[in-house]
């Protein structure tokens, strides 16, 4: 078996541990260890689970300082954190890439599993990673200002 299924097949076990473990309305992956795009997925997770008519997120990272942050949250959902290896987030996004296994997945990347070319945009005038953010990630309609719930 190549490297590469074993690594899904890894991601498939890690997706049924995770969701049996936390019942949740959305998985929120995070692929990449730092990027503006994790604060982004935590500044406006009430705007969006608003926006979907859900009531709860855990958000899987490896970054502590993403933990930390998510610790202090004080919002009006059900919105927890877990810790996991980044090696086998990736190994999750590798299953994922061979079949979307949930709807309720949400994963905070541009570029992983697929790329969908949206940080091409980066060099328009007024274009910023915020905009890629809301409209490619959570799929707003508009920018929604920080602490608005209705998008």
């Amino acid at each position: 078996m190549g490297k590469e299924l074993r690594e899904a097949v890894s991601g498939r076990r890690l997706w049924l541990r995770l969701s049996l473990d936390y019942q949740v309305d959305r998985y929120i992956l995070m692929p990449h260890i730092t990027s503006d795009y994790n604060d982004y997925a935590i500044d406006y997770i009430d705007a969006y689970l608003h926006k979907e008519g859900l009531h709860s997120a855990i958000f899987v990272s490896s970054n502590q300082a993403v933990l930390d942050r998510l610790s202090a949250y004080n919002g009006t959902y059900e919105v927890s954190a877990t810790y996991m290896a980044h090696g086998q987030i990736m190994d999750m996004m590798r299953f994922y890439a061979l079949y979307p296994f949930s709807d309720k997945v949400v994963i905070i990347s541009l570029t992983i599993p697929y790329d969908t070319c949206g940080e091409n945009l980066l060099g328009i005038p007024g274009v910023t990673k915020r905009d890629l953010f809301c409209y490619d990630i959570y799929r707003f309609d508009c920018v929604p200002q920080l602490g608005e719930v209705t998008p």
